[in-house]
């Protein structure tokens, strides 16, 4: 099977470095210890410098259409510029980051109609995939489902109120993320997969700009809870129809907020 677009190559590592590059960066220490990391995970250092800067550019780390220097970057990462310039152009392929000729790289731009868009897109190709996903999921798919599900609510049900449900580093992101591609991960398209993974992205950078709190997420838990049912009982078309309205209805409140922070 072919690829997605923009897929990375696996095979790279820091060997590709040159010489250059690497007497450039002064942390070598840092930068072994960082590929040490990334070996013990399976992960080249081009995978892990990727995953990072992904991670940190969805966080908001970095401010939408902020100068990437490829020295700083490395500076901040501990690698040197090869797997930086090869994950920055994965980036660029992903549309969380803007490439120019002779120009660099900058952060994407962000603005209202491009939220709408992703938002718009998002819907479509996920109901899609949700859909397939039903129609394709085994008794594996769903005990996975299940699981992610209770591991989502298990959380939810320790921290309190009044909580950021958007911390970079708060556990309940990963969960979230995970019980959501759950739901479509028996879908068997990988193109589907594929875009509707950079459409999450996308989608979470711009709900990460704003501040969202545990207790604005009641009407939340119980359309993931109706999913989950609708799973156990393959009603895609009832499936289809509340993930739609989660997502939406998510995207109104983000945008209320974003209205005052962001260009048309």
């Amino acid at each position: 099977m072919r690829a997605p677009p923009g897929a990375l190559d696996c095979g790279t590592t820091a060997t590709s470095e040159t010489v250059e590059n690497i007497m450039a960066s002064r942390s070598v220490p840092s930068r072994a210890l960082a590929q040490k990391v990334g070996e013990d995970h399976g992960q080249t250092l081009t995978e892990q410098t990727l995953e990072r800067l992904r991670e940190d550019i969805v966080a908001g780390k970095f401010r939408a259409s902020e100068k990437l220097r490829v020295q700083e970057l490395s500076a901040r990462y501990g690698v040197g510029a090869s797997p930086l310039r090869e994950a920055l152009t994965h980036l660029a392929a992903d549309g969380l980051v803007a490439m120019a000729s002779n120009r660099g790289f900058r952060v994407a731009p962000m603005s209202i109609t491009d939220f709408q868009d992703v938002t718009e897109n998002r819907v479509r190709i996920e109901t899609l995939a949700l859909a397939r996903s039903f129609e394709a999921g085994d008794d594996e798919w769903e005990a996975k489902l299940l699981g992610d599900y209770h591991r989502l609510r298990k959380l939810e049900a320790t921290h309190k109120s009044n909580s950021e449900l958007n911390d970079r580093d708060f556990e309940w992101e990963r969960r979230h993320r995970q019980f959501h591609y759950a739901l479509i991960a028996a879908c068997p398209s990988q193109w589907l997969l594929h875009f509707d993974r950079l459409l999450v992205f996308q989608f979470d950078r711009y709900r990460r700009l704003v501040i969202l709190r545990a207790g604005t997420t009641r009407t939340g838990r119980q359309q993931e809870a109706a999913l989950v049912d609708a799973a156990l009982a393959r009603k895609a078309d009832k499936a289809v129809q509340i993930l739609r309205a989660h997502i939406e209805e998510s995207a109104a409140v983000i945008l209320r907020q974003l209205k005052d922070r962001l260009p048309v």
